[in-house]
């Protein structure tokens, strides 16, 4: 995707359509899934290649790629927290 609006426009439309919990939660375990055979594939020359970042800004090792992954997440988990705690939630969810 190769700009920030086309990006917000595609996963609006894909959002869209699941609204159960089971279906999130299929798509979930789909992509858990296809995630972990990624990277059960993965070799030491594979982990060397370029990895596309999104919306034209380059490529990066997929070595680096695979970590910059895990702290974006960690981005989002920080912001669902601060979230829970404008809402009064100042339980500990480890």
């Amino acid at each position: 995707i190769p700009t920030t609006e086309e990006a917000e426009r595609f996963h609006r439309e894909r959002d869209s359509k699941f609204s159960t919990r089971e279906a999130v939660l299929q798509l979930l375990e789909q992509n858990q899934a296809a995630y972990f055979d990624w990277l059960d594939d993965l070799t030491p020359e594979r982990l060397d290649s370029p990895m596309n970042l999104p919306f034209g800004m380059g490529a990066m090792p997929t070595s680096i790629g695979i970590a910059v992954m895990s702290t974006h997440l960690m981005w989002h988990t920080a912001q669902i927290n601060y979230i829970q705690t404008v809402y009064g939630d100042h339980d500990w969810h480890l």
